[in-house]
């Protein structure tokens, strides 16, 4: 159990680290800073810069 801990910090320090790069990356693009936005319009810009595969990829029949 122990083991699945460190796991998961790891994991989270890992994806707060690539979270805060992408947030980086939108603000210098956008000029849109985090407290004049919305998560949903984070996800939308970034699902973008790569030409929405994942999303429809990943889409189980909703709104894309």
């Amino acid at each position: 159990m122990k083991g699945k801990g460190n796991f998961h910090k790891k994991r989270h320090k890992f994806l707060h680290e690539c979270l805060g790069e992408l947030v980086a990356d939108f603000i210098s693009h956008t000029k849109e800073l985090p407290s004049e936005t919305t998560v949903m319009r984070l996800m939308e810009w970034s699902n973008a810069q790569f030409g929405g595969v994942a999303l429809e990829k990943n889409n189980q029949g909703g709104k894309p």
